[in-house]
């Protein structure tokens, strides 16, 4: 039986102060705190972590577990049945980048670019607008154009990126894949992905391959990062139920919307 504890959630635009930022748009963060009023029937002690989800990125959750607290993620028990975590240090990054197929006078090809006016170049120092939060639209299925598209990716990153560059959006859920590896023509960048006609979030990662390994990924050197970025942060609180031979057992959730 799932039992909803009232989780409450409340974010924080910190600037962080321990390290020298350069450009300083690096050092804005979000510190996201959850709180609960533990139920008579639950036991603080099982109480055992809280993933945070933002937008649609599941494959990345952000995790504050109350055994390993850190400068950045913090657990907090008053000894009887208030609870609280906090997550700081969040990069809030940038609205999305988009395309929309939809428009059929366009797009009126098999294969097409991503952006009308052709390639892309990097979002570090300009706010984007606003977007999906991580989601994409169709175009309805019963149109005579809802087909799928050759839809061309291409952006022309600054010199000083010497790294691989990955696309990533809602048509992969947001997963750095391999075969989403963009290819380098003399600077610039390209990728094609066969995508039903519609509108698309996504955006740009640069990373380094290591040994066919995908390391180091930096969201935000091609992307930006902005404070009135708008993310939707799903919070999930878990608890450790002995019954049944254990298990961790959903007990709350909350969502918050960063304006």
């Amino acid at each position: 039986m799932y039992i909803d504890v009232g989780l409450s959630a409340s974010i924080k635009k910190e600037q962080l102060e321990d390290k020298v930022y350069f450009p300083l748009a690096l050092g804005k963060v979000f510190n996201i705190t959850s709180e609960l009023n533990l139920p008579e029937e639950l036991f603080p002690g099982f109480v055992d972590h809280v993933e945070i989800i933002e937008n649609q990125k599941i494959e990345y959750p952000i995790i504050v577990d109350r055994i390993f607290n850190t400068n950045t993620r913090q657990f907090y028990w008053n000894g009887d049945k208030k609870l609280s975590f906090t997550a700081r240090d969040i990069l809030p990054g940038n609205e999305y980048r988009q395309t929309d197929t939809r428009n059929f006078n366009k797009f009126n090809s098999k294969n097409v670019k991503a952006q009308f006016d052709g390639l892309e170049y990097s979002r570090f120092f300009k706010q984007g607008r606003k977007d999906l939060n991580g989601g994409s639209i169709f175009l309805n299925y019963k149109n005579d154009y809802a087909t799928y598209l050759n839809v061309t990716f291409s952006i022309r990153p600054p010199e000083e990126n010497f790294g691989s560059i990955f696309l990533v959006g809602t048509f992969n859920n947001w997963q750095l894949l391999q075969e989403y590896e963009m290819e380098n023509n003399s600077g610039i960048y390209s990728k094609t992905a066969e995508l039903k006609r519609g509108t698309y979030d996504y955006q740009y990662v640069a990373a380094d391959v290591v040994n066919g390994k995908i390391k180091n990924a930096d969201w935000l050197i091609l992307e930006g990062n902005y404070w009135e970025t708008s993310n939707t942060y799903h919070i999930f609180l878990y608890y450790k139920d002995p019954n049944y031979g254990g298990y961790d057992r959903l007990i709350g959730y909350s969502k918050i919307v960063s304006r």
